[in-house]
């Protein structure tokens, strides 16, 4: 009767929906259960802006956790190459007579993904270890450019053999280097960082692709470790 207006609705959140609305700022809680529940209130309110910042936030640390988690995939490693560390260091078997892939667990078709790979091991001659990214039909002996694409160490270049072939843009790295990688699967791009410096963009990817974390190596003693980036 007196033009109220009554919202049956949990006033704990609505603190952080009414700054939000006065600075354009949001002042999100830390605790993700927290987030969930302010995501509701602000679907209920219809703020679609803050809606998708929160959803963004909560995707965003679900793929860390995620990435933190990477590593090399028993099921999906050529011969003469040993897992050790958790499966997250391979290393070259000292019989290794060919081109060996290894690929990670864990495939993304969506969102950003960066993992790191550290190169070590007894033998410091890493000429052909290639980094990069594959689907999970590649070769995993034999040929080691079809169906990856990755930046080789000797050539220096990025070989992409599915889209657009052979790029001499490519980087040297080092025994002793870490190399980050980069995955974006909404713009379908491939990027490095060397020692925490950005190489540029590498490849486009072929579009719609479940991509995996790859190495490639070739050389006894060759090791490479991944973890989250």
């Amino acid at each position: 009767d007196d033009g109220d207006f009554f919202i049956d609705r949990n006033p704990r959140y609505f603190e952080h929906i009414l700054d939000f609305l006065r600075t354009g700022v949001a002042f999100l809680p830390t605790d993700r259960d927290e987030k969930h529940k302010l995501l509701l209130e602000t679907e209920f309110y219809q703020i679609s802006s803050l809606s998708q910042l929160i959803s963004k936030q909560l995707e965003q640390e679900t793929l860390e956790v995620q990435d933190d988690r990477i590593v090399w995939n028993s099921e999906l490693c050529g011969r003469q190459l040993t897992l050790s560390d958790g499966n997250k260091t391979v290393e070259a078997n000292p019989d290794i007579t060919g081109y060996r892939v290894v690929l990670a667990c864990m495939g993304y078709t969506s969102g950003k993904h960066r993992w790191n790979i550290h190169v070590s091991g007894t033998n410091k001659d890493i000429h052909w270890t290639c980094i990069g990214v594959a689907t999970q039909d590649v070769r995993l002996e034999g040929n080691y450019n079809d169906g990856i694409y990755s930046c080789s160490c000797a050539s220096q270049r990025y070989d992409t053999s599915d889209i657009s072939g052979r790029d001499n843009r490519g980087f040297r790295y080092c025994y002793g280097d870490t190399i980050t990688c980069e995955l974006d699967c909404d713009l379908w791009l491939l990027r490095y960082y060397l020692n925490g410096t950005e190489t540029g963009v590498a490849c486009k990817l072929k579009p719609d692709g479940k991509y995996y974390p790859c190495a490639v190596l070739r050389y006894p003693g060759n090791q490479l470790r991944i973890s989250g980036a």
